[in-house]
């Protein structure tokens, strides 16, 4: 039988409430054969493109998940999509092997709401997919949904159980991903962080594999990254037995725009030194009076000043010409 994706749902209706009285945030659509999961305003479609699980996720101007109609309305007019494509083995940048993921049986599990603290005050919705055949004996992605109101994040663990090696020299699995949308171009920011548009993929830098998965106080840290060399591609060093990874896909919230404070003008108040009620007296009086009457003051000198030259002018003429007149008179006699 052609692998595909088989989505075996163990609580289809929201009416079926899980732990703390709640309902699990997704729902089988049949007429698509998707899952479409809702929390606050973050979507999250999962479909079996290409026979590998496919997440498409989003913030939604709609808060209410009530008629599940997934594909329309997001914040900023994009949908981001994140697919896992296949697992290889490298011995430094040389692949050794590469296995499909599309090659593979898939199914998705019961879809349950987990009460992580035990008091119903932070709760999520669960739900795993799970891939047989392989070099593993199970392929699984955990998906972790909060169901808190501001919620923008989706996490799913990456369990490979008992991975066997194909090639001895292999020193990297490298898991490869698919990350798009119709608006924007995924962009390598560093070694745990991917951004596209609003969207982002985040990585924790180290993983754990464990020789015995029932005994998990024995581990191995294993070294995690994203290719830098432009591949979509998350790098784990070689380990031995089975490993766990924890990848995180979600969107930034555009800041809101505040609501503008109305702006009251305010008269100043007058200086009281500056005040000029008419009651101070000559001390009191405007500076521009002062002005005035030294302006004044001024016009009044210089027109004693002229009014001098003017007179002192006309003297001396007239003491010029008495003095001629004198002279005259007195060879007259």
């Amino acid at each position: 039988m052609k692998a595909e994706l088989i989505l075996l749902i163990a609580c289809i209706c929201t009416s079926v409430l899980g732990a703390c009285g709640l309902s699990p945030s997704c729902v089988k659509v049949s007429a698509t054969s998707s899952l479409d999961c809702q929390s606050g305003k973050f979507v999250v479609d999962l479909t079996n493109t290409q026979n590998v699980p496919k997440y498409s996720f989003f913030l939604t101007t709609n808060s209410s998940n009530a008629s599940y109609n997934y594909g329309e309305d997001p914040v900023d007019g994009s949908v981001y999509k994140f697919q896992l494509a296949q697992i290889s083995e490298l011995a430094g940048t040389r692949k050794t092997s590469t296995l499909p993921l599309s090659t593979l049986d898939w199914s998705l599990g019961p879809i349950e709401i987990v009460d992580l603290s035990g008091n119903c005050t932070n709760t999520e919705t669960q739900f795993n997919i799970t891939c047989t055949g392989g070099y593993w004996d199970s392929f699984t992605l955990v998906n972790h949904l909060s169901t808190k109101s501001d919620t923008t994040t989706l996490k799913f663990d990456i369990i490979l159980t008992n991975y066997l090696w194909q090639d001895a020299s292999s020193d990297h699995l490298a898991i490869s991903f698919t990350y798009s949308s119709a608006e924007a171009v995924a962009t390598y920011k560093n070694s745990t962080y991917y951004a596209l548009g609003s969207s982002y993929i985040s990585i924790n830098p180290v993983a754990h594999a464990y020789v015995n998965l029932s005994n998990p106080s024995v581990r191995q840290t294993v070294s995690v990254a994203f290719d830098s060399s432009g591949k979509t591609e998350i790098l784990y060093s070689r380990f031995n037995g089975s490993l766990i990874h924890d990848p995180t896909i979600g969107v930034i919230p555009k800041a809101s725009t505040p609501t503008p404070t109305p702006t009251v003008t305010r008269r100043p108040t007058p200086s009281p030194q500056k005040e000029d009620d008419g009651d101070g007296g000559i001390l009191g009086l405007a500076w521009w009076v002062w002005l005035i009457i030294g302006v004044g003051v001024i016009g009044v000198i210089i027109a004693i000043i002229i009014g001098v030259i003017i007179y002192a002018i006309r003297y001396r003429r007239r003491t010029g010409y008495v003095k001629v007149r004198v002279g005259e008179e007195a060879r007259a006699w």
